[in-house]
């Protein structure tokens, strides 16, 4: 196949969304790794480039501020400092490039037609201005529920015998070490 020919569609659209929101997230975060921030920081310093911010949340400040790119003012209100300042042009310098990559990709119009069809799609499968948007990595469902998470132990016995269906010491249950007509019963011999 010579370069100017189109390679056939193989892959569905919600492959290419996938392979999509994949790339874009890691170019993002090389863009960010490049600056030496995480992301939440990086979402601090674009928005402390519009102006000062008043929040209770000093933690979500602090890693800023030991770099000296924040301060807090006595009001519990936060602001750029110069260094700040130099730091969120240049996160900005850069993902304003690569929002311009992508733009470029496919041509501003077909860009445009582009987020306006995913809109279309979004609100035609339910989705509203008010809905909260998906977190990455949340997989789908309410979650895990009550007693998952940090300081949850898992027992040290595992498979079967966690379930008391194994022998083991210490596991009582009140069922048997092995049951009948089951995957490791004892068969006559």
């Amino acid at each position: 196949m010579t370069e100017n020919e189109e390679t056939p569609r193989t892959r569905s659209l919600r492959d290419w969304l996938r392979i999509a929101d994949f790339q874009v997230a890691q170019s993002f975060g090389a863009a960010f790794a490049a600056e030496g921030v995480s992301r939440r920081e990086a979402m601090l310093l674009r928005a402390l480039s519009a102006g000062p911010v008043t929040t209770d949340r000093d933690k979500r400040f602090r890693s800023l501020e030991e770099r000296g790119w924040v301060t807090q003012r006595g009001d519990g209100t936060w602001e750029l400092t110069d260094d700040g300042r130099a730091a969120a042009d240049r996160l900005t310098a850069r993902l304003d490039a690569l929002h311009d990559t992508i733009r470029d990709a496919v041509g501003a119009e077909q860009y445009e037609a582009l987020a306006s069809s995913l809109e279309g799609v979004s609100r035609a499968l339910g989705w509203d201005e008010n809905a909260r948007m998906p977190r990455p990595g949340r997989g789908w469902g309410p979650g895990f529920g009550p007693g998952f998470g940090p300081g949850r132990r898992i027992p040290a016995v595992r498979g079967f015998r966690a379930l008391g269906m194994g022998s083991s010491p210490g596991v009582r249950t009140g069922l048997p070490a092995r049951l009948p007509g089951r995957m490791g019963a004892r068969r006559p011999r």
